[in-house]
């Protein structure tokens, strides 16, 4: 499985979108907004908060 992050400017902070691939195309697979965490578990664990980036 393929997971591809996205990082974009929102305002003042950032948003984070995790796209993982399914067959021939991404999808979204998880958003996360300044104040919210993403999670992921695969290739390895990690959670990040978009209002942790500079």
């Amino acid at each position: 499985m393929a997971n591809w992050p996205l990082v974009e400017p929102d305002g003042d902070g950032h948003t984070l979108r995790l796209f993982r691939l399914d067959r021939q195309h991404y999808v979204e697979d998880g958003v996360a907004k300044a104040g919210e965490r993403l999670t992921v578990g695969v290739p390895f664990p990690l959670s990040l908060d978009p209002a942790s980036l500079r």
